[in-house]
């Protein structure tokens, strides 16, 4: 989607939110994606607001669209612009659509890269059936299938009367000695065939970029859909099942695929092989034949859908000897310290063996459709010689020349292939018809959490909780009666209580992560109004126990957003006493970081963690044992200097030699119940 005259005219490649809006409104016409009444007329209103400001433009695009927003990366710019249907990157609030990025000699630094946005389709933040998952995805891609589907039916076309050609070929011109018919025909039959091969290759070309769009407009779908819903109705599963749950929601890919392009193309190739050998035989005699060619076909079905009925086990039983490698990996000192090694290798076993047995089924499966297919397509050969005989012994009949026999040869061959990538085609839509009555995890989310602004808004001057009562898996603890307090801005909280009083629960109440069974927690702003908006809202910073964090690098945990220079975030740990131990690090910031790396210990990952609260200005922060690694020095220190980085600083503590730090606590005890009171009349 490429309009360059219109950038062009501007002078530049960079946009303004206004130009990038009309940009795309002239392209909406090329662009299936964009090619629809509703987003064309939203993209006119966009058009004529004044002042369109980048942030006020991506908060309308997301109520088109899903926005996605990925790290920069210079190599794979081109493949993101293939593939994606909308993307463009941003810079000092100017805009370049991507496909222009090649073109235009740009060049950044490490600390000055622009951010990446793609957009996709949104799925509906309700329940869905397959079939609506299914719709949602494949409204806008029918031009594409259009398209393959006509540039896949000239070479069939070409096929059907190269084959017709070989009849003159060997009943006149050879027989006669015609080089120079000989010479036309065969230039014509190579030039059938390459301009077949052309469109055939064309056809390739679109039917991979409609399953590789796809492919990333579900992955993509499915996992936004994940992460927006509400944390507390996912369900507890094992990474092995997580991973069968995403393949099942996505299984429609490859039916997709085969119901709406290759049965038809099929089915055309059919339709035009029964026409060129009903034109040299009788039509019983292509009755006869299609019936022959069916009985393979139909075994063919029947022992795949049997095998995909065996690769649905076979997808259970692998995610759970990943599941068990995972887990084996994960835990490998515990499995060491508590020498239960054999425990381990018993699990990978029995489940492997499971899998192999499966596997065994079908290859036998398979291996008895190939040898009946082989069986009749003896049968085939066999039909047109007799065919043959018969116009030889009959002179009532036509004679059967040879010519006509090389015609029907080929074009049975054709039509066998035909019928055969039907049967396959059809297997593979068995195969992914249960998934269309299964339950899926992703599928059926019916609790989202409230959408982010685009912007950070203001901090509120409170946060009241109102005969707030929560419990979870039906037990009446920790908040079954109902709790009221008040937390007002300019002040540090410091949660406390004993372990499993329900400290970590309240903070995921306060965030909104978590919802009450009854009760509320509101935002006031300084003239006690209530204000629209959650916490995460806010400039919020979260920071929590665990040492691990998002992202593959140590830039990564100080930085997750990828967003802050490098020369910021060295600023940011020299004040935390880093720079010496970031320098011990031969790679630095590009140093490996994940729950198996063994470079930094967990309370040296905290610091850089904690790290984060001074490359960003934020209003809140909310950590839960954030130190919990630290020496009691550095504990201190830290909870010192989140204080004072924020207008509002909620954590808990269950060391209390930090208490005298903050302003108030907030105690809970073991029923639940909850009291603020100030730190001062407080002994640790």
């Amino acid at each position: 989607m490429t309009n360059k005259k219109l950038i062009q005219s501007n002078q530049r490649y960079w946009l303004t939110t206004t130009e990038y809006v009309r940009y795309l409104l002239s392209e909406s016409k090329s662009c299936s994606f964009l090619n629809t009444e509703l987003i064309q007329d939203s993209l006119s209103a966009i058009c004529d607001q004044e002042n369109l400001g980048l942030e006020g433009l991506l908060q309308q695009f997301s109520e088109l669209f899903q926005v996605n927003e990925i790290p920069f990366n210079s190599r794979q710019l081109s493949s993101l612009s293939r593939l994606a249907n909308v993307a463009f990157l941003v810079h000092d609030r100017k805009l370049l659509p991507l496909e222009c990025a090649q073109d235009s000699e740009i060049s950044f630094g490490a600390g000055d890269q622009p951010r990446v946005f793609f957009l996709s389709v949104p799925l509906p933040k309700q329940k869905l059936t397959k079939k609506q998952f299914v719709n949602t995805l494949m409204e806008r891609r029918w031009s594409i299938i259009t398209v393959a589907i006509g540039l896949g039916s000239p070479p069939v076309i070409g096929s059907a009367i190269a084959e017709l050609l070989q009849q003159p070929l060997f009943d006149n011109f050879v027989p006669e000695g015609r080089i120079s018919p000989i010479i036309l025909v065969g230039i014509a039959t190579i030039i059938l065939q390459l301009t077949a091969q052309l469109f055939t290759s064309m056809q390739t070309l679109a039917q991979t970029y409609f399953t590789q769009n796809l492919d990333l407009e579900t992955k993509v779908a499915t996992a936004r859909r994940y992460l927006d819903a509400n944390s507390s109705t996912l369900p507890q599963k094992d990474i092995g099942s997580w991973r069968l749950t995403f393949s099942v929601a996505s299984a429609f890919l490859g039916s997709i695929n085969s119901l709406f392009i290759s049965i038809p193309l099929a089915v055309i190739s059919m339709i035009a092989n029964v026409l060129v050998i009903g034109a040299f035989t009788d039509l019983s005699a292509v009755w006869n034949l299609f019936l022959i060619l069916l009985i393979p076909t139909a075994i063919s079905i029947v022992i795949s859908y049997l095998s995909s009925n065996i690769s649905i086990r076979v997808i259970g039983q692998q995610s759970s000897v990943e599941s068990t490698i995972y887990d084996t990996v994960r835990q490998i000192r515990g499995i060491w310290l508590t020498n239960t090694e054999s425990v381990y290798i018993n699990r990978f076993v029995r489940a492997r063996v499971a899998m192999s047995k499966s596997l065994l089924k079908s290859g036998r499966l398979e291996a008895i459709s190939s040898v009946l297919n082989g069986l009749f397509q003896g049968f085939l050969y066999a039909f047109i010689f007799y065919q043959y005989y018969r116009s030889y012994l009959d002179p009532s009949r036509s004679n059967l020349s040879v010519g006509s026999l090389l015609v029907i040869y080929f074009a049975i061959g054709t039509l066998s292939g035909s019928l055969a990538s039907v049967a396959q085609d059809l297997v593979s839509i068995a195969q992914s018809l249960p998934t269309y009555w299964m339950p899926n995890a992703i599928r059926d989310i019916n609790f989202f959490r409230k959408p982010r602004t685009s912007s950070f808004l203001a901090a509120p001057q409170s946060i009241v909780l109102s005969d707030l009562t929560y419990t979870a898996s039906n037990v009446d603890y920790p908040f079954s009666q109902p709790i009221s307090f008040e937390i007002n801005l300019n002040r540090s909280y410091a949660l406390i209580g004993p372990s499993g009083s329900g400290k970590s629960t309240l903070l995921s109440l306060l965030i909104g992560h978590l919802n009450p069974r009854s009760g509320s927690v509101d935002l006031y702003d300084d003239r006690q109004q209530i204000l629209p908006y959650n916490l995460t809202d806010c400039r919020l910073l979260v920071l929590g126990q665990e040492a691990s964090a998002c992202g593959s690098y140590l830039s990564d945990v100080v930085d997750p957003s990828r967003h802050v220079s490098i020369e910021k975030i060295e600023a940011a740990c020299r004040e935390l006493g880093l720079s010496e131990l970031l320098d011990s690090l031969p790679l630095r910031w590009k140093t490996p970081v994940n729950e198996f790396s063994r470079d930094l210990s967990l309370g040296q990952l905290q610091r850089f963690k904690i790290a984060r609260a001074l490359v960003n200005d934020y209003d809140i922060i909310i950590s839960d044992e954030a130190t919990c690694h630290l020496p009691e020095k550095q504990h201190l220190e830290i909870m010192a200097l989140l204080n004072k980085r924020s207008k509002l600083h909620i954590s808990v503590l269950h060391r209390l030699s930090a208490l005298s730090l903050f302003d108030y606590a907030i105690e809970i005890d073991r029923s639940g119940q909850i009291s603020v009171k100030s730190t001062s009349g407080i002994t640790p």
